[in-house]
């Protein structure tokens, strides 16, 4: 999905793209946890049904339900707009591997590469 011959500021910008077109998509947020019966967790917004976790079978995959709605709900269609603006404010960043910011910059680099579907890829300087 990526190109491993694109340059840092392009792979951030490819991912800002990614997480624009997909939030724009998807239903607006906030998202938040609420319950079936009381019991089942489902991921909602004020105006639709987002998404329900598989439901659980106990023993090692109990309370995973709760926390995969959990942690859906915190990555909704906000977050995703605000992680694309951070992208594109180091893509604009002209540090390299010897400058103050390099870390953060390499940092948002492998997120965004797992994002663009390149696992287990390091970012280049």
């Amino acid at each position: 999905m990526g190109d491993r011959t694109a340059s840092p500021a392009e792979t951030l910008r490819s991912a800002a793209a990614l997480l624009r077109e997909r939030t724009s998509k998807a239903t607006p947020g906030p998202w938040r946890v609420s319950f079936i019966d009381g019991v089942l967790p489902v991921v909602d917004s004020a105006a639709r049904f987002v998404a329900e976790p598989p439901q659980e079978v106990g023993g090692a995959d109990a309370g995973r339900g709760r926390a995969d709605a959990d942690y859906i709900a915190l990555m909704d269609p906000l977050a995703g707009a605000a992680l694309a603006d951070l992208f594109e404010s180091f893509a604009a960043c002209e540090c390299g591997p010897d400058g103050d910011h390099w870390p953060q910059k390499r940092a948002a680099l492998k997120l965004a590469l797992l994002l663009l579907g390149e696992t287990g890829t390091e970012p280049a300087p």
